[in-house]
């Protein structure tokens, strides 16, 4: 560990390493050692998000960072990333020597391999060989067990694709960066965050109307790039849907269709009824064999992004 520290109330302090996990557009992620928890129960090792230094001088960059960190904090799910808590030193008004040597907001969270579900795929995909169809099921299962926790909790991730999907040592499924994370409340949101290719069309058209259906589109689109291995940008448009989907196993081609519906309203109403949807999908693929080694078709991208709001 180098000499950087990060301290927080209560007397917490993390050592945190030089070499960054992760390296990201709005955060870097640092494995970190506690050196005192303070009034927190904290394994030995953990994983410190620190806000880039150029977007911790925008007050509202970090107050959303760390207000989304807090808010995930509560909410505990085995297909979650585990948060501990977030802080702002400066806003917090902490001194220079209560904030440690890194003063950027940070949130502490669970240390998992650094090695996300879009590097992992070719692996998972040998590893699963001839059930690879039941094996991305199962790995979107868990996604949306986490999810269902999520919503419980009154959020909206906004952010599900597979480079935000890490896995515990027992390879199991966890969903990770909430810093996109908000209220699921309507009209909260008023700017676009998320990934283009994973994200609803309302979070690019109408991001006050954004709710937990968001979430559900992304889990579709991640089930699509899984199982086609395809940039899913435009699955929101029928005939574009309905090409990609080609060759692939009826009842899981229906349960991406259906969550990724241009019209939020015409997709599953909650994590859980997708969820029941998919597991009675994966049950099903013993009774219809998936086409195997089928390629996905040559597409043709709509050409204008008016055709795109028709759906």
């Amino acid at each position: 560990m180098s000499g950087r520290f990060v301290r927080g109330p209560d007397g917490l302090v993390v050592a945190v390493d030089a070499v960054a996990l992760g390296q990201g557009g709005t955060a870097n992620v640092f494995p970190g050692r506690v050196i005192d928890p303070g009034a927190l129960q904290l394994p030995d090792n953990v994983a410190v998000k620190v806000l880039q230094p150029g977007l911790r001088r925008k007050a509202a960059w970090a107050s959303q960072f760390v207000e989304s960190g807090r808010r995930a904090s509560m909410i505990s799910h085995p297909n979650l990333v585990r948060l501990f808590c977030a802080c702002d030193p400066v806003a917090e008004g902490l001194s220079k020597h209560e904030q440690g040597e890194i003063d950027a907001p940070w949130i502490l969270m669970e240390h998992l391999s650094p090695v996300s579900l879009d590097r992992m795929r070719p692996q998972l995909q040998q590893q699963f060989g001839n059930s690879w169809l039941r094996g991305a099921c199962t790995i979107v299962g868990g996604v949306l067990r986490g999810l269902e926790a999520v919503h419980a909790g009154g959020l909206v991730h906004r952010d599900v694709k597979p480079g935000n999907v890490l896995f515990s040592d027992r390879q199991e499924p966890k969903l990770s960066d909430f810093t996109s994370a908000r209220l699921s409340k309507p009209g909260v949101v008023t700017n676009m965050h998320g990934t283009p290719a994973f994200m609803a069309p309302e979070q690019r058209l109408r991001p006050r109307a954004v709710d937990h259906r968001a979430d559900l589109y992304g889990v579709g689109t991640t089930l699509t790039w899984l199982v086609r291995a395809v940039d899913p940008f435009y699955l929101f448009h029928d005939e574009h849907r309905r090409a990609v989907l080609t060759g692939v196993h009826s009842a899981v081609a229906a349960v991406i269709d259906r969550a990724c519906q241009f019209d939020p309203a015409r997709r599953f109403a909650s994590a859980a009824e997708m969820l029941e949807a998919l597991n009675e999908a994966a049950r099903s693929l013993g009774e219809q064999a998936p086409e195997p080694g089928s390629a996905a078709p040559s597409l043709q991208e709509p050409s204008t992004w008016t055709s795109l709001t028709e759906g």
